[in-house]
């Protein structure tokens, strides 16, 4: 593309955010690919301080439909959720499913800054500190870009657990992690969630929560059978 070539070579260039963002969609650039392009273009975007989400094969939707009545989602490594089923929307809540730009919404976020009373997450002190250093740990990819900066800079100002989480820089891949998780109509449950790569989306997964017990299994059957769209929260998220 020699329109692109010339930006490669440093040409002086005047492009608009909208025809950049056109270039960056027909080239399928990722997120960084997409920052790189708007620097040489000496522009500046309202895009770059959010991630392009990733553009998923509708069959991704089937797997994770045919995986109930396990909870399962597509996730990055910002935690960012982007695709799910029906049993992990039950799972967390209907207020926090508000899709913006390819994400419905942050499980970090969720579990940091949710009040007590409505917080999912029932250890909290054994699955933020791993959550956290996954995340640092894909930060340590995205060093000074706009996106990942803002991210962490947000997440800082909101939860001093976070920033205390944060300051430890402890670094950890995703891997199977036992969460327990309180809900308001079923109780507590446990589950594992396990990783699952997935090859040509890079720095995506799939989380499947698999029950440790029968207790469990019995209630994420119940967790399925739920009306659609799952609870809400009894107080603001």
């Amino acid at each position: 593309m020699t329109w692109y070539t010339w930006l490669e070579q440093g040409r002086p260039i005047n492009a608009s955010e909208q025809v950049l963002l056109a270039v960056a969609r027909a080239l399928r650039l990722d997120g960084t690919e997409r920052q790189h392009l708007f620097r040489l273009a000496g522009a500046t975007s309202s895009a770059l301080t959010r991630p392009a989400a990733p553009e998923l094969s509708p069959a991704i939707q089937v797997i994770l439909d045919s995986l109930a009545p396990l909870p399962a989602a597509v996730s990055n490594t910002r935690f960012d959720v982007l695709s799910f089923n029906r049993p992990y929307r039950s799972l967390f809540g209907t207020e926090r499913m508000r899709p913006s730009h390819g994400v419905f919404f942050n499980s970090l976020w969720c579990m940091l800054t949710a009040p007590e009373c409505c917080n999912p997450c029932d250890n909290p002190e054994e699955t933020l500190p791993r959550m956290v250093a996954v995340l640092r740990s894909a930060y340590g990819r995205h060093v000074g870009e706009p996106a990942w900066e803002e991210h962490v800079r947000q997440l800082s100002a909101r939860s001093e657990l976070f920033r205390e989480l944060w300051d430890r820089q402890e670094v950890a891949p995703p891997k199977t992690l036992l969460r327990i998780f309180r809900h308001p109509e079923l109780g507590v449950m446990r589950l594992n969630a396990t990783y699952l790569t997935m090859p040509g989306v890079p720095e995506c997964y799939i989380v499947v929560y698999v029950p440790e017990g029968p207790d469990d299994r019995e209630l994420v059957e119940r967790l399925n059978s739920l009306p659609p769209g799952g609870w809400r929260h009894t107080c603001k998220p």
